[in-house]
């Protein structure tokens, strides 16, 4: 498996419209892709300035190097370069998981 962790710094002022996008067009493009077994976002809360941490599972880096190369997700990684939500350079890293636990969250 294969963790794909995306780090975005936002524009303060732009933070509501970037959710929106990730929730409605980033997460949502990524997990219909084949091999995707799930995605989410959320804010850095240890930065200080406005980060935002992407982040993908695949069955493998076949399925995740096919997704990146498709029309689908091309289209979304240039619309949000062409909407100007984030600061300076974003940051990828991939993961060769050793070992994933799905075990249950505690409740609160």
């Amino acid at each position: 498996m294969i963790l794909r962790t995306y780090r975005a710094q936002v524009k303060p002022a732009e933070a509501p419209k970037y959710e929106a996008f990730e929730r409605d067009e980033g997460v949502a493009m990524v997990t219909t892709m084949p091999g995707c077994l799930g995605a989410g976002f959320g804010r850095v809360r240890e930065e200080t300035e406005v980060v935002y941490l992407f982040a993908s599972l695949w069955e493998s880096q076949k399925h995740l190097d096919s997704a990146r190369a498709s029309s689908a997700w091309k289209a979304v990684v240039r619309k949000l370069e062409a909407l100007s939500y984030t600061v300076g350079e974003d940051r990828s890293e991939h993961v060769d998981l050793v070992r994933w636990s799905a075990g249950k969250a505690a409740k609160r």
